[in-house]
Formats: structure tokens, sequence, C-alpha cells
């Protein structure tokens, strides 16, 4: 990534559908993991009920950034007429869930944005 550009995720709207775009390719501290929080937050707030998090630029997910997707998924989605669901992961990451069984939890899109945005 351009050390230029921002590591803010970015927010869209496409078809009906709240796209986050992780920005920060490691999603490591505090800092990053509290802007997703936030973000995430204020789209749920907002009244989305179809949020996809795309993780195209991200090459490794912290334990914290786990949990805080976690949260955010039992606060906003679970039991509720919302939807959340993740793509765009790379091996590694990808990997990541699935050794730690997240991909149990978690509506994860073995493909890239646009397929899972027409599949949503």
């Amino acid at each position: 990534m351009d050390p230029t550009q921002s590591t803010e995720p970015n927010v869209e709207v496409v078809g009906g559908v709240s796209v986050l775009t992780i920005m920060d390719p490691q999603f490591l501290g505090s800092e990053q993991t509290g802007s997703v929080r936030t973000v995430l937050t204020a789209v749920f707030e907002e009244g989305a009920n179809k949020v996809l998090v795309d993780f195209c630029n991200m090459e490794f997910p912290s334990s914290p950034a786990l949990g805080m997707l976690m949260n955010i998924s039992k606060k906003w989605v679970r039991g509720q007429p919302r939807k959340m669901r993740f793509c765009g992961m790379k091996r590694d990451v990808f990997e990541v869930f699935t050794m730690t069984n997240l991909v149990q939890f978690f509506d994860v899109f073995d493909g890239n944005r646009e397929d899972a945005l027409v599949d949503f």
C-alpha cells in the first residue's frame, strides 16, 4: 500500500449494500481496530441491513480485530434482520478464520466483492 494512502476504512453503498473496505493491510493495532469498530457501528446505527466487509487489502488480522468483529456481529447482526458478510480474503487471512473456526460464526464469501454483492 502507498504510504500516502489513508488506512481509514472506506465505506460506500452499492445496490443497497453498505460496503466497508478495510484499508490497513495489518489491521493489528487498537487504533485501526477502533476505527473499523466506529465505522461499522455508525453504518448499523444509520439503518444498514446489509453490510459487506471487504478484506482485499488485509494481509493479517490481529486477535483484537477478530474479537471486535465478533462483538459487532453479536450486537448488530445476531438475532436481527441484518446481514454482515466478509469477502476478498487472501489465503493467509482465510486460514486464520478457518483455524479459529470463525468461518462457522461469520458469513464468509469465498470470492471478490463484485461476486459477493451479486450473491448478497
